[in-house]
């Protein structure tokens, strides 16, 4: 099921002369290669050289907010910086879904805004394997979205 967002409209250059850093939980493989995909290619679309996008894995998603937090020190502050965070949360018998859910997604925002960094937001979160499946394909892919989100927040300007 799609989720009804269109690609975000931005200029085919908005990622020259940036750099990324995707950091991905490796829990559910094929589902993380998808997004990994989905947010690589999003970005060399928009003019970001391949060089100057790193791929951090980091064991789950519960680990991605210290991924983020490592790979924001290791950059050379060279070039404006965009990070995608991705993961994956399915939904089991206990509270440790909610648990995990907010806590990661808590700390992604304290990142973003304690560093002045985008930082899209591609952590799934769903009931099934399918569901999961369904948000990492080539037509919906949500590592692709996330990606469009944090280049988005690049182009921003101050009001006049």
């Amino acid at each position: 099921m799609k989720s009804g967002a269109a690609p975000l409209a931005l200029p085919p250059d908005a990622g020259k002369g940036k750099q990324a850093v995707i950091v991905a939980a490796q829990w559910h493989a094929p589902i993380m290669e998808a997004l990994i995909a989905g947010a690589r290619e999003t970005l060399q679309q928009h003019g970001m050289a391949p060089k100057d996008i790193h791929v951090v894995r980091v064991p789950g998603s519960f680990e991605l907010p210290f991924g983020v937090q490592k790979a924001l020190g290791w950059m050379d502050g060279q070039k404006p910086l965009i990070v995608v965070a991705l993961g994956c949360i399915i939904r089991g018998e206990t509270p440790h879904f909610h648990y995990i859910a907010r806590t990661v997604t808590d700390a992604l925002m304290r990142l973003s805004l304690k560093y002045d960094v985008p930082v899209g937001y591609g952590l799934l979160t769903t009931d099934t394997l399918a569901q999961a499946e369904a948000r990492a394909t080539p037509d919906n892919n949500k590592g692709r979205e996330a990606a469009e989100a944090a280049l988005a927040l690049t182009l921003l300007k101050p009001l006049t």
